[in-house]
C-alpha cells in the first residue's frame, strides 16, 4: 500500500496535463512506456539490494558501501533537492485545483496559504501530524467508501474514471462520442519526437515514490517475503495507473485544448476534471476534483 500511495500523487491527477499538452496522446504514452520501463527495472536492482541488505538508507547506504562516500552525499543531496521540487510542485497543483471552485483569491494566495497550513503541521510534530492522517482519510471516506485509507481512494478515484472514460469515448456518457478523434485533429504528437523527448522529466518526476518500497525495507518485519512481493507489483502500478491514465486522457481530451496546464495558461484544470465536465458530468467533475485535494493535502503534509 505504501508503494501504490508513493506513486499516485498530486502529479498524476495534475501533472499529466502539462505532459499531454506538451507531448499529444501518442507522445505520453510513447514517454511514460519508456521511462516506466527503466523505473522497472531500476525498482528490480534496489529490491534485490533491499531483500539482501534491508537497511534504512536505502540508496545511499549502498552507495556508500560499494562505491564511495562521496556518491552516497551527492546522491542523498539529489533525492532531497527531488522531494523539494516535489513539495513545490504540490503546492502549485492544489492552487490549480482549488481555483476550479473559485478564482476571487489568485493563486499566490492559496499557495501562501498552504504554505503556511503544511508549516505549521510542521513545527507541530508527528502526534499531529498522524492526527491530521487520520482525519484526512476520515473526511474522505464519503468519497469513496467507509474505512478506506487515502491511498485506496486514489485507486478508486483512478479505476472508476478509468470505466467511465470508457462510457464517455463510446459515446454512451456526454454529448457524443469521441472514439479517437483527438488523434486525428489536433493529432497524436504536439511536436514529433521533440515532444516525447521534453516529457521524459516530467514521466521521472511523476514516478518519484516508487523506491519507497527499498526504503523502507529497513523497517519491514519480513523484508525477504514483503521486498520481493511488492516489487513485483511495480510492473502492473506502472502500466495500470500511469499508462493507463495518459491513454484515457490522450483519447478525451485534445492536447491544444486551452485549461490544460502549460506555461502559457493562466489558470489550469486537472485532465480528469476537464474529461468529466466535457462530459456533462459536473458532479463527478466536483468530486473527482475534491478527491484530488484530499490526495494533494495528504501528500504535502507527509513530504
Amino acid at each position: 500500500m505504501i508503494a501504490i500511495g508513493g506513486i499516485i500523487g498530486p502529479g498524476l491527477f495534475v501533472g499529466s496535463s502539462n505532459a499531454l499538452h506538451i507531448a499529444g496522446p501518442a507522445g505520453i504514452l510513447i514517454s511514460f512506456s519508456l521511462v516506466g520501463i527503466i523505473v522497472f527495472f531500476v525498482m528490480q536492482s534496489l529490491g534485490e539490494l533491499a531483500t539482501l541488505i534491508p537497511v534504512t538508507g536505502s540508496f545511499t547506504e549502498y552507495a556508500s558501501r560499494f562505491v564511495d562516500d562521496s556518491l552516497s552525499f551527492a546522491l542523498g543531496w539529489a533525492y532531497w533537492y527531488l522531494w523539494v521540487t516535489v513539495l513545490a510542485n504540490e503546492y502549485n497543483a492544489i492552487s490549480l485545483v482549488i481555483m476550479y471552485w473559485t478564482e476571487v483569491v489568485p493563486q499566490w494566495g492559496w499557495i501562501l496559504v498552504f504554505w503556511v497550513f503544511f508549516m505549521a503541521l510542521s513545527m507541530a510534530g508527528i502526534l499531529v501530524y498522524g492526527e491530521i492522517e487520520f482525519w484526512l482519510s476520515f473526511t474522505s471516506l464519503p468519497v469513496a467508501m467507509a474505512g478506506l485509507c487515502a491511498a485506496r481512494i486514489k485507486v478508486i478515484s483512478i479505476t472508476i474514471f478509468f470505466i467511465v472514460g470508457i462510457f464517455i469515448s463510446a459515446g454512451v456518457i456526454g454529448p457524443q462520442k469521441i472514439g479517437f478523434k483527438y488523434w486525428d485533429d489536433p493529432g497524436a504528437f504536439a511536436d514529433s519526437i521533440n515532444g516525447v523527448a521534453n516529457t521524459f522529466v516530467i514521466a521521472g518526476t511523476l514516478y518519484a515514490g516508487t523506491e519507497m518500497v527499498g526504503i523502507t525495507a529497513g523497517e519491514a518485519d519480513n523484508p525477504a517475503k514483503a521486498v520481493p512481493r511488492a516489487i513485483r507489483q511495480v510492473f502492473w502500478r506502472i502500466l495500470i495507473f500511469y499508462v493507463g491514465t495518459m491513454f484515457f486522457i490522450g483519447i478525451l481530451i485534445p492536447y491544444d485544448d486551452k485549461r490544460l496546464l502549460s506555461k502559457e495558461s493562466k489558470t489550469a484544470q486537472s485532465p480528469f476534471t476537464i474529461a468529466l465536465s466535457d462530459a456533462g458530468l459536473s458532479a463527478g467533475a466536483s468530486l473527482i476534483n475534491a478527491v484530488i485535494v484530499v490526495a494533494v493535502i495528504s501528500a504535502g503534509n507527509s513530504s
